[in-house]
């Protein structure tokens, strides 16, 4: 529903799905969440969650996935197109990598993930990362980071465990040879520890859900894995884990609105730029791109007059740059011209132009960009808003299918401060009749 002329969203209850490995970390999650015994089971498309109950405004599911990045990947898309969580948690355990500061069962809550096996061999055998390391989601690091001090600071909960926060090591590798893990702490010495599916649930969830590693230390990661204590230590790490991540969930009003102010729309982040079709634009050598395109501005009153004087016109990419810092300009802007005149490589220029500087922190409007030449069956009849921008979504959005973005995602982007850039209309409207309106 969209209320005001904002166009508020309200949306459906937020989701938090939490993904766990072995049998631990799955028995520590459900003994936190659902103490009572045996949760609901929920069935999505052949794949089985269970449901651990609504906390506040959120609803947690869980679900079991094999080892390793691949299948973490797998599990957390078809968690992401299941139920289109706010949220995605790895919890269970983890390997340490400094017995001298950390001990069996201290929480590992990662700020960004190091890929450990991504490196390529550097003069004199030097070994150089090539893996990104990219950063967790701030609001649920801040949530654990202000939940950590907190309970340290006032002795509210003396099962709170030790909690160590930085970067998490993350490969298809299981680690458990001392002179290997110390070579992982030359290409990232800030590691606090590292595990096996970080990778996968960054891969399937940025940009599309908030997503976080909480796992706690079971071992060292130094050969010594399956010594007298193993089943303790892990059963150990995992309850350690899942308690702390419990607490975060239930106690801190994650994704909660204020009072009055409608449910909660799960949140998207913005798709980059090169994902919203913009293939005219790269199908075109830089060379041959003319970067000062000039035209006339001109009034959108019945007899169109010019308002230039200027006998050489503006450039419009600099004249929609301008148009859309100014607060005070009016809400749309045409862009007309013959076809083929290049109004679609302008459009999807400026797309990336206000993409890049809006992701250098400058105070510009989000841009989405809508190819309006994707909308079919306009010879049977005309769609609506939502039709046309769902349709422009799933044929030419790279991840554009519904089950990533919603029209409610475009209403919230747009109530944050969006500018919607509609291309192709001349095309489509050929296909119109005048019957059509």
């Amino acid at each position: 529903m969209i209320e005001g002329q904002r166009g508020r969203v309200t949306g459906p209850q937020p989701v938090v799905v939490l993904l766990t490995c072995n049998e631990y970390e799955t028995e520590a999650v459900i003994r936190q969440f659902h103490p009572d015994g045996t949760p609901d089971k929920l069935k999505k498309e052949e794949i089985f969650y269970n449901d651990l109950g609504t906390f506040g405004s959120l609803k947690i599911v869980h679900r079991i996935s094999p080892q390793g990045i691949g299948e973490a990947q797998r599990a957390v898309s078809e968690a992401i197109r299941h139920w289109h969580p706010r949220a995605v948690i790895g919890v269970g355990i983890a390997f340490g990598v400094n017995p001298q500061k950390q001990q069996i069962g201290d929480v590992l809550v990662a700020k960004s993930v190091r890929d450990y096996e991504l490196q390529r061999v550097g003069p004199e055998g030097r070994i150089i990362p090539r893996g990104a390391t990219p950063p967790t989601s701030r609001t649920l690091y801040n949530a654990f980071l202000y939940a950590d001090q907190t309970m340290r600071a006032t002795n509210q909960d003396l099962k709170w465990p030790k909690v160590h926060f930085g970067c998490v090591l993350s490969g298809n590798k299981l680690v458990d040879d001392l002179d290997y893990r110390n070579s992982l702490l030359k290409l990232e010495p800030e590691a606090i520890g590292g595990e096996m599916e970080a990778l996968g649930i960054y891969h399937a969830a940025d940009g599309k859900a908030d997503w976080i590693i909480v796992k706690a230390i079971s071992d060292w990661g130094d050969g010594n894995k399956n010594n007298p204590s193993k089943e303790r230590d892990q059963r150990l790490a995992a309850e350690n884990a899942a308690y702390v991540v419990h607490h975060v969930l239930t106690k801190m009003d994650l994704y909660q609105q204020a009072s009055g102010e409608g449910e909660v729309l799960p949140s998207r982040s913005m798709p980059p730029a090169d994902d919203m079709g913009l293939r005219d634009m790269k199908d075109i050598e830089r060379e041959a791109l003319i970067p000062d395109i000039c035209g006339y501005r001109a009034s959108m009153e019945k007899d169109l007059k010019t308002l230039s004087t200027d006998s050489k016109g503006v450039e419009v990419i600099e004249d929609l740059l301008k148009w859309v810092s100014d607060e005070d300009a009016p809400p749309l802007y045409a862009l007309l011209g013959e076809y083929g005149m290049g109004k679609t490589v302008i459009c999807q220029r400026f797309t990336k132009m206000l993409y890049e500087r809006h992701e250098k922190g400058e105070r510009v409007p989000i841009p989405l960009y809508f190819d309006l030449r994707l909308v079919t069956g306009l010879d049977k009849q005309v769609p609506g808003l939502k039709e046309i921008l769902e349709e422009c979504m799933r044929r030419g959005w790279i991840n554009g299918d519904l089950n990533n973005y919603t029209i409610d995602h475009v209403y919230k982007w747009i109530e944050e401060d969006a500018v919607v850039i509609f291309d192709g209309l001349d095309e489509a409207l050929v296909k119109l009749s005048e019957s059509d309106g």
